[in-house]
This record gives C-alpha cells, structure tokens and sequence, in this order.
C-alpha cells in the first residue's frame, strides 16, 4: 500500500477522533486531553509499523475510538468498566485485556472525582501504572 495512502487513513482517524465531541463523556477538556493524546499516540504508532495497509488504519482508528468512548464513560462515571471487551482491550493496549479491565475497575474506583478517574484510566491504557495507585 502507498505511504500517501496510510497518511490519509491516519489523517482521517485522527479527524474522527478530534471531531468526536461524544467522546468526552462529561469529562472537561482537562480531563479529556490526555485520553486523547493517548488514543493519537497509539493510533499513530500502529500506521507507523511498515506491514499497515490503509484500511487496517482506518479499522484500528475506529477500535481506538470506541475504547476512548468506553474509557471517558468510566472516568466520568457514567459506565462500569465490566462493559469494556478484553480482546478489544488487548488489541489497543497490548497488554491481556483482563489484567486491563482489572486496573480501569481499580481507576473507577476512585470515587466522584472525575479528574482522578480520568488520569488513571488514561495511565493503564498506556501502561504507565498498574491501576494499584
């Protein structure tokens, strides 16, 4: 497949992504930025790999964007992490899709404050902590 091919395809994710005002939740921008700096970085290191084609861009950029929409729902409260699936978790992250589950059940613990559930979930999305904090 063309390079210009994969830029468009990421160029066009990352529209999607930017562009999805649903994506925050109820999440302010605050709490919002830093998912979405994650979900670009990703979906940017993902076209980067030389054996992409345009249209597994294009699908992964959708399979970040509905694990966004799930993660700004648990850290804003508004759903558990129980609805995030595992093999979609591992897809994204890398990482066994339970174990993930498990730290973003241990981020939505953290209580009322969105803020707080916002950077933890964003942390075990990019494995920067286990969720044990």
């Amino acid at each position: 497949m063309l390079e210009a091919d994969i830029d468009v395809a990421v160029e066009s994710a990352s529209e999607r992504l930017l562009d999805d005002e649903a994506l925050r939740a109820r999440l302010t921008d605050a709490d919002f930025t830093p998912l979405l700096d994650w979900g670009l970085r990703v979906l940017a290191g993902y076209a980067a790999r030389p054996e992409r084609t345009a249209l597994q861009v294009r699908e992964f950029g959708e399979t970040v964007r509905r694990v966004m929409h799930a993660a700004a729902a648990v850290a804003s409260g508004l759903a558990a992490p129980e609805t995030l699936d595992e093999g979609t978790l591992t897809l994204v992250t890398g990482r066994p899709g339970g174990e993930v589950k498990t730290a973003l059940a241990r981020a939505w613990a953290r209580g009322p404050d969105a803020e707080a559930r916002a950077r933890a979930c964003v942390q075990v999305l990019t494995g920067a902590a286990s969720g044990e904090a």
